[in-house]
């Protein structure tokens, strides 16, 4: 395969229709069920737009009437613009109401975009939910985007058939001719390209296609296969941030970071694939492997004599939806041989509102159990002030935002005070993320902060590393990689 995302427009569009289907199998394998329905409706979503965009070169799935205006264009000198206009939850509406009745639907729509239409322009129905609409002489983007938001309106509303009524709204894709593309399939590729980022969390119901939506579908695609390929062949990795105590400087634990190494050895950064693992459903055995693999390497220190050690595992929310993960907590935590409270749990406090009868169910048990409930990136957010006393937290995280600015701004070095000083009316302890100079080290002593990490101390590093870090550090004092 290849490691790195392809780099041209061929690339992106020769990607085969047998290996997008031997992905999608392996992935449901993977998926969670019940609690992950729209995660997997979103990965069928991207396999689809995957084999669309993968068909071979030629005129396949292209209207012959479309085929024949471009041609007139082409021949006129003029241009055009090739839109896909999808209707949403038309399958739901078909399934509960029945074949029939979606059938009737689709020619009502197709009624009310007709009327608006000039009679150059042209509109057919190209799939059970889709209408293509070819707009002759149109390119320039203020006039397409009032004819998008217009066709979008007239479709837009109550229906009612044989005594049912539904609302319908739908989602439009655009690729100009000739300015995006000429030749026919590659017009209606970039167009289907273009409907998917509206229906990728884009806030606008249409979208004009463009180079960067084409290079962010060969990441997407790239980087879904590397995280399918790296759960298989073991490539992900998890490097270790030390976590100290302010006061005397010594190492409590770590943070355990996650990595994903390509076949060609280039290290991937979480930020990167973590929002897309967790959009397929990978992230649940990704973090599964990761729950289990730091429990193991701390249980591996705890036995070569170290002080008394714990470590820190982000959470995602897909993970808590997930039926089986407070019992595979619980299961790497035993298998390990440590104790509960040797783990750490950390959520992002601007998720916890959205998830947050996943989030009291799991850390509830778990919390009982002795294990430490994190609140991570706190002060990012804008729930986690009514939720500090309601669950089991046992530790804040300040993001590193916040100390990047300490203590040379009055603001953010105020803010950060407040926070340790609340912490600790609430009994809670405080660590303070993105330590990296003598004169924030110094500040966190006299505000009262627990626990530090950050690179002023130590980056994140494999385990063996770390393992000699322990060995250095030990009774040693405070030292700063980045000087004030």
């Amino acid at each position: 395969m290849q490691s790195h995302p392809p780099n041209s427009v061929n690339d992106a569009l020769r990607l085969s229709s047998d290996n997008v289907i031997a992905f999608s199998r392996r992935a449901r394998r993977t998926l969670p069920t019940e609690s992950t329905r729209d995660s997997t409706h979103q990965t069928a979503t991207l396999i689809q737009l995957w084999q669309k965009a993968g068909e071979r070169d030629g005129l396949d799935g292209v209207p012959p009437q479309v085929l024949d205006t471009l041609e007139r264009l082409e021949q006129e000198g003029r241009p055009g613009a090739l839109c896909v206009l999808r209707l949403n939850e038309y399958r739901l509406l078909e399934e509960t109401f029945g074949q029939r009745i979606g059938l009737v639907l689709m020619q009502r729509v197709g009624d009310r975009l007709r009327h608006h239409l000039r009679g150059d322009d042209l509109l057919a129905q190209i799939a059970e939910d889709e209408f293509v609409i070819l707009l002759d002489g149109q390119q320039e983007n203020t006039m397409l985007s009032q004819i998008a938001e217009r066709l979008l309106r007239d479709c837009t509303g109550n229906y009612t058939m044989e005594g049912l009524r539904m609302h319908v709204n739908g989602n439009l894709g655009i690729a100009r001719f000739p300015l995006d593309a000429t030749e026919p399939a590659l017009l209606m590729r970039f167009a289907r390209i273009a409907l998917h980022e509206t229906t990728a969390g884009s806030p606008m119901p249409y979208h004009f296609f463009s180079s960067r939506l084409l290079q962010q579908l060969q990441e997407r695609v790239w980087l879904a296969t590397e995280l399918e390929q790296a759960l298989a062949a073991e490539r992900f990795e998890l490097h270790y941030q030390p976590l100290f105590d302010i006061a005397t400087q010594r190492i409590l634990g770590a943070e355990a970071l996650l990595r994903l190494r390509t076949e060609e050895g280039e290290l991937i950064f979480p930020d990167r694939f973590i929002p897309l693992a967790e959009e397929l459903g990978l992230i649940v055995p990704i973090g599964r492997w990761v729950v289990t693999e730091a429990c193991q390497q701390l249980k591996q220190w705890q036995q070569q004599g170290h002080d008394p050690l714990r470590i820190a595992v982000n959470v995602s929310p897909v993970q808590l939806a997930d039926e089986n993960f407070v019992a595979q907590v619980i299961e790497a935590v035993e298998d390990a041989g440590i104790a509960y409270s040797d783990l750490e749990l950390e959520i992002t406090e601007g998720r916890i509102v959205e998830y947050l009868p996943l989030v009291e169910q799991a850390f509830q048990t778990l919390s009982a159990k002795g294990m430490r409930i994190d609140i991570d990136d706190f002060g990012t957010g804008y729930s986690a002030l009514a939720y500090l006393t309601r669950l089991h937290w046992r530790t804040v995280k300040i993001d590193r935002a916040f100390l990047a600015e300490v203590p040379r701004d009055a603001n953010a070095t105020q803010v950060v005070s407040a926070i340790i000083a609340m912490a600790g009316e609430l009994g809670l302890q405080v660590t303070a993320e993105g330590v990296e100079t003598e004169a924030q080290y110094r500040f966190l002593v006299e505000a009262g902060c627990h626990m530090g990490q950050g690179f002023g101390y130590a980056r994140p590093q494999p385990a063996a590393d770390f393992s000699r870090l322990l060995q250095l550090r030990e009774g040693t004092g405070w030292h700063c990689d980045k000087l004030d």
